[in-house]
């Protein structure tokens, strides 16, 4: 679905981009309205909402990836998070799996290059978009398993979408042009294209 709208916006990756922050937002405010969220601390809620400025900012990076490359090759690449996950989380939380989980990772990772692979590998800018967006949400995942010994999932989860609104609205008035002319036609269809994407993501 993303990279068909990126088709139907003349290849602008920001009308997704820009958009996943906004419908984000509507989902954390759904959220207050129907249960409210929990109390925390000050330093807590920072850390929620950095960790939706590293979400959005994958987001990002996916975006671009997906607008210099094939879609079959960009998808793959995001398996590569879990090998992220692990080192950040064993050297920030401490926590050691069993030799065989690693390997498992290990494989994936492998999997994930040779889908990638044709004649040669390609180092291009898609691969290191990606690299860097899977890197950013292995963050993302480390430090959502951090909060959430001291608030519920829903709690979290607003944040980091208020995180990803903070980071989306500079996002679009930066790059306004490039909005206006992303959604000049169709835009109900791209709209309802990247609201499909973002609640099937959600879920």
């Amino acid at each position: 679905i993303d990279k068909y709208v990126l088709g139907r916006t003349s290849n602008r990756a920001i009308v997704p981009i820009v958009f996943s922050g906004f419908y984000g937002a509507l989902a954390a405010l759904a959220i207050y309205l129907i249960k409210g969220y929990q109390t925390i601390s000050f330093n807590h809620q920072l850390f929620g909402l950095f960790t939706g400025f590293l979400f959005f900012l994958g987001v990002i990076l996916y975006n671009v990836a997906l607008k210099y490359d094939e879609v079959s090759r960009v998808v793959p690449l995001y398996s590569t998070t879990p090998l992220f996950v692990a080192i950040i989380a064993a050297i920030f939380l401490g926590e050691v799996f069993h030799i065989y989980k690693y390997l498992g990772i290990g494989l994936l990772v492998i999997g994930s290059l040779l889908i990638t692979y044709k004649k040669k590998l390609h180092l291009g800018p898609s691969f290191w978009c990606i690299i860097l967006a899977s890197m950013g949400w292995g963050f993302c995942v480390v430090i959502i398993k951090y909060l959430l010994e001291f608030a519920d999932f829903w709690t979290i989860f607003s944040y980091l979408r208020l995180g990803g609104l903070i980071t989306a609205i500079p996002v679009a008035i930066v790059f306004y042009k490039d909005l206006k002319i992303g959604l000049q036609k169709d835009y109900l269809h791209i709209l309802s294209c990247v609201g499909f994407s973002r609640t099937f993501s959600l879920c």
